[in-house]
C-alpha cells in the first residue's frame, strides 16, 4: 500500500470527522471503512459521489472499492486481507470502530 495513502488513511479513521457505518461504502452521513477511502480518493481527485436514495456510489461501487481507489491506493484488492479476515469484515461483522481498524491497517498494510 502507498504509505502517504495509508496515512491519510489512518488519520481519517481517526479524525472523528467521519460516522461510522455497516455494509455500504456511504449510506446517509455514514462511511464503512472502505468507504473513507473512497472519500479520500475523491477529494484528492475532484470525483463525486452519487447515489439512490440514501445509498452513496462511489464510481458505480456502493459496497466495494473501485479498481481506480485500488490503484490510487498501491493495494491488492477491492477489500484486502488483515489478520486472515477483509478489512470490511472487521467493519461490518466483527464491529469494530474506526480506532481498532485504523491500528490494523497502520501495523498490517
Amino acid at each position: 500500500m502507498d504509505q502517504n495513502i495509508k496515512k491519510q488513511w489512518v488519520e481519517a479513521l481517526r479524525s472523528g470527522k467521519y460516522k461510522q457505518g455497516r455494509c455500504w461504502l456511504k449510506y446517509g452521513d455514514e462511511f464503512c471503512c472502505l468507504g473513507v477511502l473512497c472519500d479520500l480518493h475523491a477529494q484528492a481527485t475532484n470525483c463525486d459521489w452519487e447515489g439512490c436514495g440514501n445509498i452513496g456510489n462511489y464510481l458505480d461501487h456502493a459496497e466495494s472499492l473501485p479498481e481506480e481507489v485500488v490503484q490510487w491506493a498501491g493495494l491488492n484488492s477491492k477489500d484486502p486481507f488483515i489478520n486472515e479476515k477483509r478489512v470490511s469484515w472487521h467493519n461490518d461483522i466483527k464491529d469494530f470502530n474506526f480506532s481498532e481498524i485504523a491500528y490494523l491497517i497502520e501495523s498490517h498494510l
